[in-house]
């Protein structure tokens, strides 16, 4: 019944073994749920055929390309919102996406319950608790279960009918990603180095993989294999079935955490990005000096040629890297700088349709202005743009009409030093950060803000419209933004789900937006 809280006195204590890869007898003793209660339960929820509109796992699917088929189209109404009473409401990590599937939404907290809601009202149905933050997204296999990781060790299977726990596997540290879900198969690397294959049916290992670090970087899947990076700084390739290493590639940088690899399987190319060891100050300040400056009145051509011979000269300052799906071999250096918050990675690209083009976030004397005044720095500087796969060319993607000091962009916050991350939704890129979101349409050019915080908002930029979750006499518990800060720490993408775009908010909360009728 909706609403009944229903108390498990007790879950099976359950010993798992397997032989690893290596060959030695892994154990792990669960005994998780003891005294645990599952407030708001429904035992009898009618969940929902599993869709290919659904968005179950980060980035839509195994391959972590961004893209669905649909959007929404503006102007955009709230069709409901979660976490806003800012007295109860539990804070959740900026890298953690909702997911949806068989018409259920899941997202994961600090308070290390996992939540389930109906993706048509936003209504809580349960939640599940862990013993330690949950610090990344779910993942559903569109089958009845979701699968997610938390601080307490754990990797757990829940039923999303009753949310009562199907299995949870215990790996040696906490576990920062979010699950890889494919053929039955759940993919998770922990903290302690290792990444692990389980039977999602039983939760039995079928085999684990040692790194030299612990691996923060959540895995991407393409014929038959695995990818993520370890903080060892190299990035792997495992076969999905047995484990075996097919190649690993050293990465300079200090960590792969937070994101993701995005596999291209039309170029055959998988794409990374680390987190460079230099400060972002520094890293902007010596791009912009570079790059952009010397060539500020010579033409794109001559900025791109500039950047090329930047980042062959000083490696330690390469963020993406283009990596041959078989080999493992770098297969051009992308003429694309680096931009991003304090202490955060850059974010992935996504990936169009047709597998040969993929869009990021760059530096570029063809950025987009911000505001009326026309400064110029490396702030002003972020710019979309366009990768080709093929041969590693860019173009930046300019709203109709171009933006300019004169005409600044006002459909989402696009700054130098601060992340964003994208999604491609039909054919519109919406671009994410904390504060708010927009979409600009890549075959018409036009800009249209969806949706911000705060209104007005505290950092002083103006959106197009005033839609906002927030008025500015709220105080919000956990957003990072002030009239004298602005944090952008690496911030999930915008998804998309049965007519709906679902975005979470620098404070936390969720809001699903749809199309408002005229």
């Amino acid at each position: 019944m909706r609403g009944k809280a229903i108390s498990l006195l007790s879950l099976v204590v359950v010993v798992l073994t397997a032989v690893s890869s290596s060959g030695s007898v892994s154990e792990a003793t669960i005994n998780v749920g003891t005294g645990h209660s599952r407030q708001e339960t429904v035992a009898s929820y009618q969940v929902a055929l599993a869709s290919p509109d659904d968005w179950p796992t980060v980035q839509k699917n195994p391959q972590r390309t961004g893209y669905a088929s649909e959007s929404v189209e503006p102007p955009y109404f709230i069709k409901w919102t979660w976490n806003t009473n800012q007295a109860a409401a539990v804070r959740i990590s900026g890298k953690t996406q909702p997911v949806v599937s068989q018409g259920m939404v899941f997202i994961g907290a600090y308070d290390g319950r996992l939540y389930a809601l109906d993706a048509n009202s936003g209504a809580q149905l349960w939640s599940f608790p862990t013993g330690g933050p949950i610090f990344h997204s779910a993942a559903a296999d569109g089958d009845g279960r979701v699968y997610f990781g938390s601080d307490d060790k754990y990797i757990y299977a829940v039923d999303i009918t009753t949310g009562q726990c199907a299995w949870a596997y215990r790996t040696g540290a906490g576990v920062w990603v979010a699950p890889l879900v494919v053929d039955g198969v759940v993919y998770a690397g922990s903290r302690d180095g290792y990444f692990y294959a389980l039977d999602a049916a039983s939760g039995r290992l079928r085999w684990r993989f040692k790194t030299g670090g612990p691996i923060l970087n959540t895995a991407a899947y393409s014929n038959g294999r695995v990818f993520f990076g370890s903080d060892d700084m190299y990035a792997y390739a495992l076969g999905a079935s047995d484990g075996v290493l097919q190649w690993r590639t050293k990465l300079p940088g200090q960590s792969f955490r937070d994101y993701w690899p995005v596999v291209s399987e039309k170029q055959n190319v998988v794409i990374f990005r680390t987190m460079p060891v230099y400060p972002h100050l520094d890293m902007l300040d010596a791009e912009f000096s570079a790059v952009l400056e010397p060539t500020r009145n010579q033409g794109f051509e001559a900025e791109i040629a500039a950047a090329v011979s930047y980042l062959r000269g000083n490696r330690a300052r390469q963020s993406l890297f283009v990596l041959d799906l078989v080999s493992g071999r770098e297969r051009y250096v992308a003429p694309v700088l680096w931009t991003g918050g304090v202490g955060g990675p850059a974010a992935p690209p996504v990936i169009d349709p047709t597998g040969d083009k993929a869009y990021l976030v760059t530096l570029s004397n063809q950025g987009y202005w911000l505001q009326a005044g026309g400064f110029y720095d490396f702030r002003s500087a972020a710019a979309l743009a366009l990768l080709n796969l093929s041969t590693g060319d860019i173009a930046i993607v300019q709203p109709n009409p171009p933006a300019s000091p004169s005409n600044p962009q006002r459909a989402f916050r696009l700054i130098g030093d601060e992340t964003s991350s994208l999604s491609l939704l039909g054919s519109s890129l919406y671009v994410s950060m904390s504060q708010g979101v927009g979409k600009i349409d890549l075959s018409t050019g036009a800009l249209s803000h969806a949706i911000h915080e705060m209104e007005p908002p505290l950092d002083g930029f103006t959106y197009a419209t005033n839609l906002a979750i927030f008025d500015r006499s709220e105080s919000l518990a956990f957003s990072s933004e002030s009239t004298s800060a602005h944090l952008a720490p690496a911030w999930a993408p915008a998804i998309v789900s049965h007519g709906a775009v679902f975005w979470k908010s620098d404070g936390g909360a969720l809001v699903a937006l749809v199309h408002q009728q005229r």
